[in-house]
């Protein structure tokens, strides 16, 4: 299984930028991590990455 990661823009007040770079609480995520860096070079903020991570499942 292939590792797909996604990239957004975050500001140092924990707000995400959004499609409409508006930043707020919902995020736009792509798997282009140089179109989020040139966004977030413009808009402000740094590109943050989403990694799904697979755990084992304990029974209890």
């Amino acid at each position: 299984m292939s590792e797909e990661k996604l990239y957004a823009v975050k500001n140092d007040e924990d707000e995400w930028l959004d499609q409409d770079h508006l930043f707020g609480p919902g995020a736009w995520a792509t798997p282009d991590k140089d179109d989020r860096e040139k966004v977030a070079k413009h808009y402000g903020g740094h590109v943050v990455t989403f990694v799904e991570e697979t755990g084992e499942v304990v029974k209890l």
